[in-house]
């Protein structure tokens, strides 16, 4: 780069604010201009100036960038006070070997002031060194003279502006590595993609990072005095003592599970360029604690504290019904925040008493869902963004909870080194601010951990951290670089780019499998209890494991600067109007409740009677079931040896015979056929739920006042006319559904976008 002249400044620098840069003295050597992958360099800051001696200008950095973002680097430039000739200029020319020399800003385009030049590392000259993470960069310098000096800068990881477990940490940036000893090592390339995200700029020509956007963690208390944490713990403008509550050692101590908050926080929002632990995909996010079993959940609802609520919790439990809290989701929805929430970790699971007593364990043996995660309200919400784990090998994770409700995939990893031969590695992160032998440690005995060089590096941090409440903060933390990139975006936006944007079964190889059938012997028929990966009629791909795939950070990022530019994003600047069916009696069968076929027609816009003729764009999907049930003499007593046939009619009583509804919900399947022929499998076969609308009705005496909406997301942004078009609901049974109850109050609920124009 060439240099306009400027007059040497003989100023003294501050020690604690300038690192020189080490000099070698040379005498014109040719660097080439093609860059050459170099050795990782030892992990020391640049030498003293007195080592400079054969050099007659002086490098200095003022202010650190960042190699793996292209943040630049301010570098002052002097002629040595030792150095009489002065000429008037002090060089002529300073080039870098791998990087870029300019003397202006490549974010913003201002002048670098008087005597100094920035330097940065574009994202294709990172591409080009490989997969190292650390470097030392050569500067050539040319003085007025025509002497050339070679001057050395160390980058990387475990420099004083560097964060040395990001080597460790393959869901960011995946190079095989495995510090964790694990006998199956992370596959390259199965990553996030952050690194090409971290590149791109804002409105501000900022570069994103998730500067100022708010996460509210709904979990466990996070550690306020976590290193990685605690310059970026924000208080809401209305708190309770649930509200950033913080962690003591005793709470530590006598439930280790409650560093599952701070674990979660640093997968969002851990610092970058602090010198330690590792760093957080958008780490100049604002955070805040919400306890979960204490927290007002009308908190999570207030846009002036809060721009998105990550929820690594769950419940499988159908009775945990609370329509009070489907209302605050609902409510989150209206006001731009969204609710990123882990699906569950049940996939191999099997959560109900008297397994023994129906087919529960089929889904074990063909590798299907277990669980049916639609129970709880918390896991119902119409708009949430439920979120499935992938491994480091680029796999459904093995315990990743299946189901059409899930919008997309995170890194959620396995468990961590467990010296089986078989184990694959979990992911990196904080967990407490205490050295591990104060509390009863994750890493306990792993190899990560007893390594003594890295113990100190690592004594604060977990390669432990798994599940569903791993992959979620990890959605999170690419939803807050999104929002960064367009801070007005609504959550149907976000939920567009996310599912538009997402890495399927065409992109990678390893997200690969088939539809899954069965013969089931209590059934006398072959079932399909996973229909693996199809697409809609719109042309995106879905399956029950991964929902639309694996997020892609850069390609999310550069779709939201794009969305206005971008119809389907663009219009999801409002918020999808609700279409029901008006015809009624839609259920009928002809083999008593075997098989019940549903039939939606007549949308009207609930809001407006008069719109009942639009064509619609889905964004959702729901189908009422709480009037669901079956029918048959219901005994008053349990007798423990009665057969099958007599459980189901247990599940008919009205008195919560759990085992019983486990029994018939476990041989229950629900399909939903769209008006443009996709099938969405709502519930397969072997998938456990314990809920009953009858029962639950009858037990909490409700009497059908709220619904329990049971959502899809197959068919997002497909389309179909209000008035022409039917959406057909099959239901399939060992045990004979109540049609006369159902009919009473089943529904189909579709949220989306009219399009007037084709009336």
């Amino acid at each position: 780069m060439k240099l306009s002249a400027k007059k040497a400044s003989l100023a003294l620098f501050n020690a604690l604010l300038l690192s020189s840069i080490t000099a070698c003295g040379g005498g014109g050597d040719d660097h080439g201009t093609d860059p050459i992958p170099p050795e990782p360099v030892d992990p020391v800051d640049p030498v003293d100036d007195d080592e400079q001696d054969e050099s007659t200008i002086k490098l200095s950095v003022i202010e650190y960038g960042d190699m793996f973002t292209g943040k630049p680097f301010i570098i002052k430039f002097e002629q040595k006070p030792s150095v009489s000739s002065l000429k008037g200029e002090t060089l002529t020319a300073i080039t870098a070997k791998y990087g870029v020399v300019t003397d202006v800003n490549p974010l913003t385009d201002e002048s670098a002031a008087s005597g100094t030049v920035f330097y940065y590392l574009p994202l294709s000259a990172l591409k080009a060194l490989g997969d190292v993470y650390s470097f030392t960069e050569e500067f050539t310098v040319t003085d007025a003279d025509g002497n050339i000096s070679v001057y050395k800068l160390a980058q990387g990881t475990n420099t004083t502006h560097g964060d040395p477990l990001l080597t460790d940490q393959w869901h960011i940036r995946n190079v095989s590595q495995n510090p964790f000893k694990v006998s199956k090592k992370p596959v390259k390339g199965i990553d996030l993609n952050v690194i090409p995200a971290w590149h791109e700029k804002d409105s501000n020509n900022e570069l994103l990072s998730g500067k100022n956007v708010r996460v509210g963690v709904w979990d466990a208390p996070i550690d306020l005095n976590h290193e990685e944490l605690k310059d970026k713990i924000y208080t809401p403008s209305r708190i309770t003592s649930d509200v950033n509550k913080g962690l003591t050692l005793n709470d530590v101590i006598n439930d280790k599970t409650l560093l599952h908050g701070t674990a979660v926080a640093g997968i969002i929002g851990a610092s970058a360029g602090n010198a330690k632990g590792g760093r957080g995909i958008a780490p100049d996010v604002l955070l805040t604690s919400y306890a979960m079993n204490g927290t007002d959940t009308s908190f999570l609802a207030r846009k002036d504290d809060l721009d998105i609520v990550n929820a690594s919790i769950g419940s499988s439990n159908s009775f945990s019904f609370d329509p009070a809290f489907e209302m605050t989701l609902q409510a989150m929805f209206e006001n731009g925040i969204p609710f990123i929430k882990a699906a569950g970790n049940q996939f191999d699971s099997i959560t109900y008493d008297h397994d023994d007593l129906y087919s529960t364990k089929a889904c074990l043996r063909y590798k299907v869902a277990c669980q049916y995660e639609q129970s709880s309200s918390i896991e119902r919400g119409r708009y949430q963004i439920n979120v499935a784990a992938l491994n480091s090998l680029g796999e459904h994770s093995s315990y990743s909870s299946a189901g059409s409700h899930i919008w997309v995939s995170g890194t959620g990893g396995e468990f961590g080194y467990l010296g089986s031969g078989s184990d694959s590695a979990a992911v990196v992160t904080s967990i407490y601010s205490q050295d591990p032998s104060k509390y009863s440690d994750w890493d306990a005995g792993t190899p990560w951990r007893k390594d003594s060089t890295n113990y100190e590096s690592r004594k604060f941090y977990t390669q432990r951290m798994n599940g569903t409440s791993a992959a979620t903060p990890s959605v999170t933390g690419v939803s807050a670089l999104v929002l960064q990139a367009k801070p007005d975006i609504t959550v149907p936006q976000l939920r567009y780019i996310l599912a538009s944007t997402a890495r399927n079964d065409r992109d990678w190889s390893s997200l690969a499998y088939s539809s899954i059938s069965a013969y089931d012997s209590d059934l006398g028929e072959t079932v399909t209890p996973d229909r693996g990966w199809n697409s809609n009629a719109s042309g995106l791909r879905f399956s029950n494991r991964y929902g639309f795939g694996v997020v892609d950070a850069e390609k999310a990022v550069k779709a939201a600067l794009n969305c206005n530019s971008d119809e389907l994003c663009a219009k999801r600047a409002s918020l999808p109007q609700d279409y029901k069916n008006t015809n009624s009696n839609p259920c009928t069968t002809s083999d008593d409740g075997k098989i019940v076929t549903c039939i939606f027609s007549d949308f009207v816009n609930t809001e407006d009677s008069s719109d009942n003729q639009s064509e619609i764009e889905v964004e959702e999907v729901s189908v009422n079931l709480n009037s669901f049930g079956y029918t048959s003499d219901s005994p008053e007593t349990i007798v423990e040896d009665d057969m099958a046939a007599t459980y189901c009619n247990y599940a008919a009583s009205n008195k919560g015979y759990i085992a019983g509804i486990a029994y018939a919900n476990n041989l229950l399947q629900m399909e939903i056929r769209s008006p443009n022929g996709t099938i969405a499998l709502v519930k397969p076969f072997y998938a456990n739920w314990d809920f009953s609308g009858k029962v639950l009705n009858s037990v909490y005496g409700l009497g059908y006042k709220s619904p329990f909406l049971v959502n899809t997301s197959d068919f997002f942004t497909e389309k179909f006319s209000a008035s022409n078009n039917l959406f057909i609901l099959t239901f399939k049974s060992k045990c004979s559904i109540d049609v006369d109850e159902l009919n009473k109050h089943i529904y189909l609920l579709v949220g989306g976008y009219p399009d007037r124009a084709a009336d």
